[in-house]
This record gives C-alpha cells, sequence and structure tokens, in this order.
C-alpha cells in the first residue's frame, strides 16, 4: 500500500496531528468499546493526504462489526484534522486478527490497545 509507516521520521507537526487524531478517536471511544476489538493503530506518513485507522479484531467481521467502527470514525472524522496548513483525511481498515496471533508492531501510533490474558512465564 505504502512505505512502513514505522520508518518514517515524524516532526513536532506531525506529533501534533497523530495527538489530535488519538484524542477525537478517544472521545468517539466513549462507551463503545466492544470485547472483540483488540487494538486500533494509526499510520501517518508526513505530506500525505490522510492518515490510516487501523481497527483489529477478534473474532469474525460480521457487517454489524463493519458498521460499528464505521461509526466511531465517523464520529472521530467529524473533528478537524491539519498538518503544515493541510486538511487531513482518514481512512480505515477493519482487521480480523484472533487472539493470541500478536499484534503488528510496525505503526506509527497506538491509540487503544485491549489488555490481553496474562500468562505467568513461572507456573
Amino acid at each position: 500500500m505504502y512505505n512502513d509507516p514505522a520508518n518514517i521520521e515524524l516532526d513536532t507537526d506531525d506529533f501534533k496531528l497523530l495527538s489530535s487524531i488519538r484524542s477525537s478517536i478517544y472521545s468517539a471511544l466513549v462507551g463503545e468499546v466492544n470485547p472483540g476489538l483488540r487494538a486500533i493503530f494509526v499510520d501517518w506518513i508526513p505530506g500525505s493526504e490522510y492518515a490510516v485507522i487501523f481497527f483489529y479484531h477478534d473474532g469474525i467481521i460480521t457487517d454489524a462489526i463493519e458498521s460499528h467502527y464505521s461509526s466511531i470514525m465517523a464520529e472521530a472524522g467529524g473533528d478537524y484534522w491539519e498538518c503544515r496548513g493541510q486538511l487531513i483525511g482518514d481512512k480505515s481498515e477493519v482487521v480480523q486478527l484472533d487472539f493470541p496471533q500478536d499484534l503488528p508492531l510496525n505503526h506509527t501510533s497506538i491509540v487503544y490497545r485491549r489488555k490481553e490474558p496474562f500468562v505467568d512465564p513461572v507456573e
């Protein structure tokens, strides 16, 4: 799709944008987190016209789940996101990634991650 955002250098304006996006999504998540939501990550590449928001879901992704995450993004995307004088849009992707599969580590920023079962290594 595009270069790995984890290898992109970000400046103060980029971090302000990511903070604004995270804040918008946090507000939209109030009362909307479902048990299948494992994580939400944001990818941002400086100079892009949009940020990509990834919803990682544990379980089958039904139309109702897609609609639920879409409504969260509609609420969050209603906020004004700007970077270097440019309005920034959003795209979202819903990805089925069942526990215990590892969540990817190559995203620009984390918004939400559920606490998953802890296994004591000294058992």
